[in-house]
């Protein structure tokens, strides 16, 4: 009778799931966790562990979404199930990103792409590098990022995998304009944009305009700053007591 309960919570915990009613969800894997519990299954417990990870993420409760999915971290240890135990940990980094906790994100992140240069999971090495690259440029680390998402690119194009190819891309561009390069951001972003349009992804084509319009933006407010160090730098070669210099003046950074 306890796999036939089990069943059910778990069904039903799906279905209040995909309606967006996250607290009944939640109350149904709950139960469901004790029931995996009675049933002595581990492979039940990891599917409820991971449900649970998802209902806490989507009620913005991210310490508990990250105990249960560290749950599931020791299960697949147990289990040697390596591409798992990657993924996992690509989910964890990625809450604490959402935490701003980016050391822990980066130490998650790096373990996943450990294992799975071993393993030769391109899949889930590019999405680590992808978020590593998120990472960067949260921190201000603009080169690196471009780094990570470069290398990611290349997972993608090997892979054939053209929408993760678009969005690299696009990442790329960001990083781009970021360090002041915005004649090789546009050119980046203009070729996502073309990937995007191909596959007919409205709301990505969207996005990449929106971001196209922010980098004229951006080369704007860097040639206006500039264009004023310039002046500055000038006065100052007439007037000694004038404390301004020009690299003073530098481009904001978003």
């Amino acid at each position: 009778m306890t796999r036939e309960e089990f069943d059910q919570l778990v069904n039903e915990g799906k279905q209040f799931f995909e309606k967006q009613q996250y607290d009944l969800s939640l109350l149904k894997f709950e139960l469901a966790l004790e029931k995996s519990y009675q049933l002595g299954s581990d492979k039940d417990a990891l599917v409820v562990n991971d449900y649970l990870g998802r209902i806490y993420d989507q009620l913005k409760d991210r310490d508990h979404a990250i105990q249960y999915y560290k749950n599931n971290l020791d299960l697949f240890e147990d289990m040697h199930d390596r591409k798992s135990l990657a993924s996992t940990m690509n989910k964890i980094g990625q809450l604490y990103f959402l935490k701003g906790d980016m050391n822990s994100a980066m130490n998650y992140h790096m373990k996943s792409v450990e294992i799975c240069k071993e393993l030769d999971d391109k899949e889930g090495e590019a999405i680590a590098l992808r978020n590593i690259g998120m990472i960067h440029t949260k921190l201000g680390n603009h080169v690196l990022a471009l780094r990570a998402h470069t290398a990611s690119l290349d997972l993608k194009r090997k892979m054939g995998d053209r929408r993760g190819e678009a969005l690299s891309l696009y990442y790329i561009g960001q990083s781009e304009a970021d360090e002041g390069n915005f004649d090789e951001a546009r050119d980046h972003l203009e070729q996502a944009l073309d990937i995007f349009k191909n596959m007919g992804l409205k709301e990505d084509v969207k996005k990449v305009e929106r971001e196209l319009e922010e980098v004229d933006a951006m080369e704007d407010e860097y040639e206006e700053d500039m264009d004023l160090g310039s002046k500055l730098t000038r006065r100052a070669d007439t007037k000694v007591t004038n404390k301004f210099r020009a690299d003073d003046f530098i481009p904001r950074k978003r």
